[in-house]
């Protein structure tokens, strides 16, 4: 546990009631100067939090994954064991990360999206404007998923893998 990182076992709303739960950290989890934990966040065993990550309620971060710094990851969300998300990164509530998945830095992952893998992010991205969901410019150290992977901007037109179509939601 770094110095001034904010475990948040409680949380008080605005209604006056408060928000409290448990945050369990196992064994050889780390979390970064400056992050911040909300209650409910569950750390994997060898997980990582970088330097002023935000994670929001009930997230559980799985073994060994690592949340590169100045990223977001919104309330409800599962990170797979050994996944890596990139730095300044965004993920959407309720969505799920799986394990050995890896997101390039400056990923911004829509709500209650799924990925499986990097077919999944082909399928769901393709090359868009400047405000994406799915920025795909790896550097030239995150080289794990291809350059030109795309984006997906709202109200794009995606398939999704029983080959039906749909409309991303303009948020």
């Amino acid at each position: 546990m770094s110095n001034r990182a904010t475990l948040g076992t409680n949380i008080a709303l605005h209604n006056g009631l408060l928000l409290v739960d448990v945050i369990p950290i196992r064994s050889g989890a780390s979390v970064g100067h400056l992050s911040m934990l909300a209650p409910g966040v569950a750390l994997g065993p060898g997980a990582d939090i970088g330097v002023g990550g935000g994670i929001g309620i009930k997230t559980t971060i799985g073994a060994g994954a690592f949340v590169s710094p100045c990223s977001v990851i919104e309330h409800g969300v599962r990170i797979g064991s050994n996944a890596s998300v990139g730095a300044h990164s965004y993920v959407g509530s309720r969505s799920t990360i799986y394990g050995d998945m890896k997101l390039p830095a400056g990923s911004s992952v829509p709500p209650r999206t799924l990925l499986k893998n990097i077919q999944s992010v082909n399928r769901m991205s393709r090359t868009g404007p400047a405000n994406n969901y799915v920025n795909a410019e790896a550097s030239a150290l995150e080289n794990r998923v291809p350059l030109g992977v795309g984006v997906l901007s709202a109200g794009d037109e995606m398939t999704g893998e029983n080959g039906n179509a749909r409309r991303v939601p303009l948020h």
